[in-house]
């Protein structure tokens, strides 16, 4: 009894896919070029009319596939990933963050060296300056 189903569906399974093309019939007009310029312009009106809507359908297809393939992306990177690259981002950070609170001491001297050195050269400057206007108008 399972010897006859099996080949029951053995035969089925070949002959199915042929009955498809054997029931289509024919078209009742041959394609051929069009006669006139009158029918070459509906027909391209009408494939030109055709195009918006096979064009939003296919960039429907293509957004739909892409917005699942970033939500496979997602899951896998946090399943897989996700918590390994924030340690190590965060353990960058740290030490990032020790290297300068170790080193903001020598910043803040060298800041006042600077701010001291500006005071003493700012007034030269504007002598300088207004000596060079004076002569200027001179």
């Amino acid at each position: 009894m399972k010897k006859t189903i099996f080949v029951f569906f053995v035969v089925f399974s070949l002959i199915y896919p042929f009955s498809g093309l054997v029931a289509q019939g024919s078209s009742p007009t041959p394609i051929g070029p069009p006669e006139s310029l009158e029918e070459l312009k509906n027909v391209l009106l009408r494939g030109w009319g055709a195009f918006p809507a096979a064009f939003e359908a296919a960039l429907g297809e293509a957004l739909s596939f892409w917005q699942k393939l970033y939500q496979w992306l997602k899951g896998w990177w946090e399943a897989n990933w996700a918590q390994g690259f924030k340690a190590w981002v965060n353990s960058i950070w740290e030490r990032i963050r020790a290297l300068f609170s170790q080193r903001e001491a020598i910043f803040q001297e060298e800041l006042q060296k600077e701010k001291t050195e500006m005071k003493k050269e700012i007034p030269g400057l504007q002598k300088t300056l207004w000596e060079k206007l004076r002569e200027v108008w001179q």
